[in-house]
């Protein structure tokens, strides 16, 4: 037997005992909507079209917290919050527009295709917040909209964020699973901001930055939509 072909037997064992401790984790964990099939797929799924080796214990880890708990969204129900939608694919058009923002526009648009085409579906999405090669590509997208987001209704850092009290400021990147939907799953930037700021979104016709979407209130996690949020304050701890 060639030591190519022991490889790949071990690999296949190796991935085979991976998948049986997360079915039994999951599924024994109480989880019964779930099937063997299932988890399989979504095990699968994760690992396939990342670009990396991630390490197996993210994998097991990010597969078992997103069928557990679903992502954690950072999202108030304020009632005086106003929630946007902007396609990923769009964003570039409406950073440019963002004249008191500097950044690379070369590099910021091979991050936003990237995660355009890797991030398709939830566990590709759990991974991107999970994988060290992964946060640093999603993070940098994310303070970039953020920022913008601050700029756009003339907002400073500082006066976004109040200690103990729930964020009125939130970017997130999300995707939409719509199964009956013409174009497949939708990457896209989810924000939320206080209702008394809309009107200086809005130009002088009234139409709101190029791509955003007003929504009618905040999503919820689904099995049709899911995010997962930026901390402005993780990154303002790490440079201090």
């Amino acid at each position: 037997m060639k030591t190519r072909d022991i490889v790949y037997i071990v690999g296949g064992l190796i991935i085979g005992v991976l998948v049986g401790v997360i079915i039994a984790t999951v599924i024994g964990g109480g989880n019964k909507g779930l099937t063997e099939d299932q988890v399989r797929s979504i095990v699968n799924d994760a690992v396939s079209g990342q670009g990396v080796q991630p390490n197996q214990d993210d994998i097991v880890r990010a597969v078992i917290t997103t069928l557990r708990t679903g992502p954690n969204v950072s999202q108030t129900r304020d009632i005086n919050s106003s929630y946007f939608l902007v396609p990923v694919d769009q964003a570039g058009s409406w950073l440019e527009t963002v004249k008191e923002i500097e950044f690379d526009e070369e590099v910021t648009t091979e991050s936003i295709e990237l995660l355009n085409n890797d991030i398709t579906s939830e566990s590709q999405l759990a991974l991107y917040f999970t994988l060290p090669e992964r946060v640093t590509t999603v993070n940098s997208v994310l303070s970039l909209v953020y920022d913008a987001m601050l700029k756009t209704v003339g907002v400073a850092p500082e006066e976004a964020i109040v200690t103990g009290a729930d964020p009125s400021y939130v970017v997130c990147l999300g995707l939409d699973n719509d199964p009956y939907s013409l174009t497949g799953p939708l990457l896209y930037f989810y924000m939320q901001l206080p209702s008394e700021q809309v009107e200086k979104l809005q130009d002088v016709e009234g139409n709101f930055p190029t791509g955003w979407e007003k929504l009618d209130g905040p999503r919820e996690n689904s099995m049709l939509w899911t995010a997962e949020c930026y901390d402005p304050t993780a990154d303002s701890a790490a440079t201090e």
